[in-house]
């Protein structure tokens, strides 16, 4: 019988240098997605925007990319419809030169509650806003081009 044995000297030196190579493909798509995802958030004060950052987790060997500020996560996957005090409008309407009481009678008057509606159909005037998860599933390809280039 032919028998053809291959013996792999230094198994671990090579899988260390793959794990480097990936420790570094994580950083640049980790970069690459943080910029993405920065173009993609809405703005108003710019504290969403600026606090979109990445961290890499080695022993899993993954990147995230998100934001720690508390109304992220609502602009990203919606919330239910609910009422909003005047207090919490306020501060948006005089920042957009607006009477705040002619906001909410405007919400009102349309019938709606004020929210973004988890689905867009049904949404009577706000709607979520996502920006990490398009960000993610569109940058889709060039994060695979990051890693078949670091691991060549």
């Amino acid at each position: 019988m032919f028998e053809v044995k291959i013996d792999i000297q230094n198994l671990g030196e090579f899988e260390k240098s793959i794990d480097k190579n990936l420790l570094i493909a994580l950083d640049k798509i980790g970069m690459y997605l943080q910029a993405e995802t920065i173009k993609k958030t809405p703005i108003d004060l710019g504290q969403l925007r600026s606090s979109i950052k990445y961290t890499i987790i080695p022993s899993e060997m993954a990147v995230y990319v998100g934001s720690d500020v508390e109304y992220a996560e609502f602009l990203e996957y919606g919330t239910k419809p609910h009422v909003v005090p005047l207090k919490a409008i306020e501060p948006w309407a005089k920042r957009h030169g607006l009477n705040p009481w002619a906001v909410k009678k405007s919400i009102e008057k349309k019938g709606m509650k004020s929210g973004t509606p988890a689905s867009p159909f049904l949404s009577a005037g706000n709607t979520y806003r996502p920006f990490l998860r398009s960000t993610m599933f569109q940058s889709k390809p060039e994060v695979i081009e990051i890693v078949k280039r670091e691991i060549e």
